[in-house]
């Protein structure tokens, strides 16, 4: 009966301070929480971690998923690359999730390593787990990408990710867009080229394409320009989303209000062109 109680208090103490080990920030801790990173420390210590674990009944998901908390949580370094995992990409784009990342609290809180329950309290982050939704679809996402995100954190590389060219955010390059916009007007004089140069600057030198690994696009500050006789053009800044479909060399992208767009890449650089606007797109 001894051993029985032992195995079990091992079970206990192994499923409830896996986490809190993991993911222990300072004596700033409670002190039940101390105390249980502290047991489960001395159980993995003694060896009785491992007889835990042949009659634990929490799946293996449970404990891969907090190594990965725990390595977020201790390496903050890795927040910019979690940030560009293909699965992720779309995250950003969401309006609540902007808010996450303006949230003062929140980002101060993880940069002290604070404990677990002030990171968890703040405006922003109670926002997205007081919505069941949002916190399910997020625990999805990890879940089906839990083996390859890990190797993805450590490692930059994404087996399962990877192999798609399109995936990731592309800003316009000016320069090349301009040179294929004026490939056929060689006797322009060097007035009129400056000032389309300039022009196009201003209309797309923030436009951005990203492609994320559930077949959406986003398409931030997407100039349309206006032109009058004897008038200065105006630029007009627009934000797409949609969809987006291709083999890994062609692609077609589809947008709100029938817009549609076509796209050519090498993984390095693409060729985008919407409504007979021909833009270059580099990583």
């Amino acid at each position: 009966n001894g051993l029985v109680y032992l195995v079990l208090a091992a079970v206990l103490i192994y499923n409830y301070s896996y986490w809190t080990v993991q993911m222990a920030s300072s004596n700033r801790e409670a002190a039940a929480i101390r105390l249980l990173n502290r047991a489960g420390r001395d159980l993995d210590a003694t060896g009785m971690s491992s007889v835990a674990r042949a009659v634990d009944p929490m799946p293996a998901r449970y404990y891969k998923l907090a190594d990965l908390a725990g390595l977020l949580y201790q390496n903050h370094d890795l927040k910019e690359r979690l940030a560009d995992y293909p699965a992720f990409l779309g995250l950003a784009e969401r309006s609540d999730f902007k808010q996450l990342g303006k949230d003062e609290a929140f980002q101060e809180a993880w940069q002290g390593h604070a404990p677990l329950g002030e990171l968890l309290n703040s405006p922003g982050a109670k926002a997205i787990l007081d919505t069941p939704s949002v916190a399910g679809m997020v625990l999805a996402m990890v879940e089906t990408n839990l083996d390859d995100l890990q190797t993805y954190l450590k490692t930059g590389k994404s087996p399962k990710y990877d192999s798609e060219p399109i995936l990731g955010r592309w800003h316009v390059n000016v320069p090349a867009s301009l040179a294929v916009e004026t490939q056929s007007q060689t006797n322009m004089p060097l007035p009129a080229f400056q000032g389309l140069e300039a022009l196009w600057e201003r209309a797309y030198g923030n436009t951005r394409l990203v492609a994320d690994a559930r077949g959406e696009v986003f398409l931030d500050n997407m100039a349309n320009i206006r032109t009058a006789p004897k008038r200065m053009p105006t630029v007009q800044m627009e934000n797409e989303s949609g969809q987006w479909t291709g083999d890994g060399l062609d692609y077609q992208f589809t947008f709100g209000g029938n817009k549609t767009a076509a796209g050519k890449t090498d993984g390095l650089r693409l060729r985008f062109i919407m409504a007979g606007k021909t833009l270059i797109f580099d990583r």
